[in-house]
């Protein structure tokens, strides 16, 4: 455990009242570093602390044993805290610790409906421990139950305003959601809290590059590094930040020294994989091959370790082992993935029956702060080529795929039918708000997220100056590329099957065919494969119909230190390419199916 992680453990624990547990911990960073000051002054604080006002006595577990199952739980055994802990629970069913003991390791192993059970139990106990409502928002945090882990977090921090932690998981929720700025408050207080916290530095490194502050997240990214040099998720942030903004070479570099330190990161390695164009004998290749050969390696990491020997394989010449590298990839993806495509099916039908002519359009009463472009498509389609393209415009600020519009749709509640006026002003109101604060003050800010084509009903409905670009790539191409691309999370879940890709393609066909109808001339189409071709004519056509002027720098979109933020984030790095919708006529023979259901797009 890192100095700082023993010290901040050391202060939860003298706040929770465990003043021996605290004196341990401090004690143990004096006898690494005698001079530390901060253990010095945690251990003066010791002596004037007042032991905790007394509980009701309840039978516990000896304390012993509860410091055997901590001991166990730092080292990572967490079965053997599973089966200790049960006992625990069993002989002593009134224990709040052993309830807390048993929900971490089960969080631990990701039993999380089991760690869940734990920690409602634990608060019917003790409804007012911070550490539990903390604990119980990270089990709910890992099933994607963002709203309810935000809760508790809330709650943990009205119990405990100083809990660094419940402020710093409470920014990544409100991240997750979309609220940057919030987010942003969220982890300047646990900073403020505990100034050495890293985990909150590198996620405000995160938020700031969002926000396309990129400067400054790269230089509160370097701090965290600085404090705790073996930290891999602030050295892989920092990499990330390299290679999204024009460093591949830097990013590479970067890479491989994390690599070097961490040999087994599988995330390192991934990272490493997307900067790196590979060749025959490239050790990282059996590297990765044996890193694979691990039975027990976790599924995470052997799902994006496929990805990455893929990729290097294809780079090689290796066509046959690569696409079977990808297709283990998604297999493991699928796995552990919660994607649903029958229930995208519904989403789908209740959208477009929502949205049956004659649609209702808001007439605003005040005028937009800032016109709105939606570059939609499936994602892989050239939706991040035409975002750099446009927002290489004086008036156009890129903002990347933002998750806010649909975010916001949530919050009205919808679900069926045409939604009434009072739900179109919110969403107007509330997304308008949010680009305006994303947009440094440009007149035009872009959203590339490309799914966001569900949604143009509720777009042009609520906000009727809006500009939709649809990109439209040949359906082969799409999905080869849809199929070879491990995204960072599970929301383009269709993907990872090439059956349900196609599926998926035609379902995105027949909903921007039904938008057509509705909104007739409001959506521009554009066709990938004449932009690659034709670059200047297709841009200059773009910007005529969002209503822009003609700007040569547009097509020097290669050039900008601007971030980029997806997968694209290399190739955007170099001119305008033709011929890459022609790559998945090299894996013809790997996915005859796909090609069979597609025939006739």
């Amino acid at each position: 455990m890192s100095v700082e992680r023993t010290l901040l453990k050391a202060r939860k624990s003298a706040k929770r009242g465990d003043l021996g547990a605290a004196r341990d911990l401090y004690q143990s960073v004096l006898a690494k570093y005698p001079g530390n000051k901060r253990a010095l002054q945690g251990l003066d604080a010791l002596q004037h602390t007042k032991p905790p006002v007394q509980r009701p006595v309840r039978i516990g577990p000896p304390r012993e044993e509860l410091r055997r199952l901590m001991d166990l739980h730092e080292r990572g055994e967490m079965d053997a805290v599973v089966k200790g802990g049960e006992a625990m629970v069993r002989a002593y069913p009134g224990s709040v610790n052993a309830q807390i003991m048993l929900g971490a390791a089960y969080t631990g192993l990701k039993r999380l409906d089991d760690a869940v059970k734990c920690y409602r139990q634990a608060l019917r106990l003790d409804p007012n421990q911070s550490v539990i409502h903390n604990n119980l928002g990270v089990a709910l945090a890992l099933q994607s139950r963002e709203k309810e882990a935000a809760a508790c977090y809330r709650r943990a921090i009205e119990l405990e305003p100083d809990d660094a932690e419940a402020h710093n998981n409470l920014g990544n929720m409100l991240r997750f959601s979309g609220q940057m700025n919030e987010a942003l408050d969220c982890y300047d207080a646990a900073l403020k809290l505990s100034p050495h916290h890293p985990d909150a530095m590198n996620n405000k490194s995160s938020v700031l590059n969002e926000l396309g502050r990129f400067s400054e997240a790269m230089e509160i990214v370097q701090k965290a590094i600085e404090i705790e040099p073996e930290f891999t998720q602030a050295q892989r942030q920092k990499g990330q930040l390299l290679a999204e903004t024009g460093d591949v070479e830097k990013a590479k570099e970067h890479f491989s020294r994390v690599n070097a330190a961490a040999p087994e990161d599988a995330r390192a390695l991934f990272q490493l994989s997307r900067v790196t164009k590979f060749e025959s004998g490239d050790p990282q290749i059996t590297h990765m091959a044996r890193l694979l050969e691990n039975k027990g390696l976790p599924d995470e990491d052997r799902q994006i370790l496929g990805f990455a020997l893929g990729k290097a394989l294809i780079d090689t010449g290796d066509h046959a082992g690569g696409f079977w590298h990808l297709k283990e990839g998604n297999r493991v993806r699928m796995k552990i993935s919660t994607y649903d495509i029958d229930q995208e099916k519904t989403d789908f039908l209740n959208i477009k029956s929502a949205f049956a002519a004659p649609v209702s359009v808001l007439e605003p009463s005040t005028p937009a702060p800032v016109t709105p472009i939606f570059i939609v498509g499936l994602p892989r389609s050239g939706t991040t080529l035409t975002e750099q393209i446009i927002s290489g415009h004086s008036t156009v600020f890129g903002a990347g795929e933002l998750g806010d519009l649909a975010n916001i749709i949530k919050e009205t509640d919808w679900l069926t039918g045409a939604p009434d006026k009072a739900k179109l002003e919110y969403l107007r109101e509330g997304y308008l708000k949010s680009i305006s604060e994303k947009g440094q003050g440009a007149a035009y800010v872009t959203d590339k997220m490309p799914l966001n084509f569900r949604y143009v009903g509720f777009i042009l409905s609520a906000m009727p100056e809006a500009k939709i670009i649809n990109l439209q790539r040949d359906a082969r191409a799409t999905c080869w590329s849809n199929f070879k691309v491990s995204f960072d999370d599970f929301g383009n879940g269709f993907g990872d099957d090439l059956g349900t890709v196609a599926e998926f393609y035609k379902m995105y066909r027949t909903m921007m065919d039904h938008w057509h109808n509705i909104f007739p001339g409001q959506i521009y189409d554009l066709p990938y494969e004449a932009l690659t071709e034709d670059p200047e004519m297709q841009a200059r056509a773009l910007l005529d119909f969002v209503g822009l002027e003609w700007e040569p720098q547009v097509l020097e979109f290669h050039k900008s230190k601007s971030s980029v933020k997806t997968g694209s984030s290399y190739q955007m790095r170099q001119k305008i390419y033709k011929g890459s919708s022609d790559e998945w006529r090299k894996f013809a023979r790997f996915m005859p199916e796909l090609l069979a259901d597609l025939d006739g797009y």
